[in-house]
């Protein structure tokens, strides 16, 4: 569960990278947003139920891109 408190300095890092000529290559961005969004909604009241709603979403948006061309697709 502590390693779920990672993913937004590693999203942010990935978007610092993502920018080329001061312009962004991807959409990066905007996944950072909506992933720290969720982060920050699971509740220390109710944190296994809030923690495994995230989980279930993030493994459908892994399967999405997964399906959708991977880490091949620009977009």
């Amino acid at each position: 569960m502590a390693s779920i408190a990672m993913l937004n300095p590693l999203l942010a890092y990935a978007v610092g990278r993502d920018i080329k000529n001061g312009r962004p290559q991807t959409r990066i961005a905007e996944f950072q947003e909506e992933i720290s969004r969720a982060v920050s909604a699971i509740r220390l009241e109710n944190k296994k139920e809030d923690y495994d709603n995230f989980i279930n979403i993030f493994e459908a948006i892994v399967a999405y891109h997964k399906y959708y061309g991977g880490k091949d697709s620009k977009n």
